[in-house]
């Protein structure tokens, strides 16, 4: 089983509830695949504002910030 979250968690007003979704329907031994766009990367910065708008409207979720959500949902 693969649980994939692409680019999901920027756009939802919970992520925290995402990741326990996908963990509800994630079998053991399951993988998730969790992939955010990077505000501070080569394309942002040479683009500046034109580059992913829409990540303006929310936090960026470090990967700090996923890491613990994980593991507080069980994940390894």
């Amino acid at each position: 089983d693969v649980v994939g979250l692409l680019h999901q968690l920027g756009d939802c007003p919970d992520p925290a509830a995402e990741l326990a979704a996908a963990r509800a329907v994630l079998r053991p031994g399951g993988l998730l695949l969790v992939e955010a766009p990077d505000p501070a990367c080569r394309t942002a910065a040479l683009l500046g504002p034109w580059c992913l708008p829409h990540c303006a409207a929310r936090p960026a979720a470090t990967a700090g910030t996923v890491r613990e959500l994980l593991t507080g949902l069980g994940f390894e």
